[in-house]
């Protein structure tokens, strides 16, 4: 994973005495503009980062345990001045640490128009997910407001129709070669930090799938079958794998 610390910026000569003297502040190229925190501390110490931006908004990464450190600032918006505070246990004491930092790195596309003609039907989650049909597909996580602040680019012969949220808070996604002809189907498991963990191959399936409480997939696939007295025909069957 590559880290291009010219997306964030960040004056570590603003940086308070609790300051970590190794903290940085940095962002993911591979997700298009994620703010990440990295630390080091001499043992493993339970610590949490949070955010915020001036119109409000703000998040706050899972807390863990570790000695190296390392928080995505999953939401803060590109182009965007943003306030990170970290907090971290150090010889029994819990110590605060906070700076300034601007996400400069900016989505390709940056944003999108979301229209709600149903607000009462609109899912009530503060991100979004969605697909950009093309060869390659794009996809991408997105605020209430349409600003893009996740994305990663597809294969070149990888056409997406479907994503969603795993249970585990990784994202899960599907692809397709683009000649119908051939038989190329996968769903991905991919980390927030851009990291692949995961493929499966869902063969002769198409559009949609969905993730079971038992943590099996349940898959939309062509159903090719000779059926007297009509002859061969096509039709669809959902088949499970783990």
């Amino acid at each position: 994973m590559l880290f291009a610390l010219a997306l964030v910026a960040c004056d570590r000569n603003q940086l308070g005495p609790d300051c970590p003297d190794d903290v940085e502040v940095a962002a993911l190229e591979a997700v298009g503009s994620v703010p990440v925190v990295t630390w080091t501390t001499s043992g493993d110490t339970e610590a949490s980062v949070g955010w915020e931006v001036a119109d409000g908004r703000s998040g706050e990464a899972p807390s863990a345990s570790a000695s190296d450190h390392r928080f995505l600032l999953y939401g803060v918006p590109p182009l965007t001045d943003f306030t990170w505070t970290i907090t971290y246990d150090q010889d029994g004491e819990t110590l605060t640490c906070s700076g300034d930092a601007t996400n400069e790195g900016v989505s390709d596309p940056p944003s999108v128009d979301v229209t709600l003609f149903d607000e009462d039907l609109a899912s009530p989650e503060k991100y979004w997910l969605a697909v950009m049909p093309g060869v390659p597909s794009k996809i991408f996580v997105m605020d209430r407001e349409g600003t893009i602040l996740w994305n990663v680019v597809l294969g070149d012969d990888q056409v997406s129709a479907d994503i969603r949220f795993a249970r585990n808070g990784d994202i899960l996604y599907n692809y397709f070669a683009e000649s119908h002809y051939k038989d190329a189907g996968s769903v991905v498991r991919i980390g927030l930090d851009g990291e692949i963990a995961a493929e499966l191959k869902t063969p002769l399936a198409h559009h949609v799938f969905t993730e079971r409480e038992d943590g099996t997939l349940a898959y939309l696939a062509i159903d090719l079958r000779s059926w007297d007295p009509f002859g061969d025909i096509v039709g669809d069957a959902v088949y499970e794998t783990t």
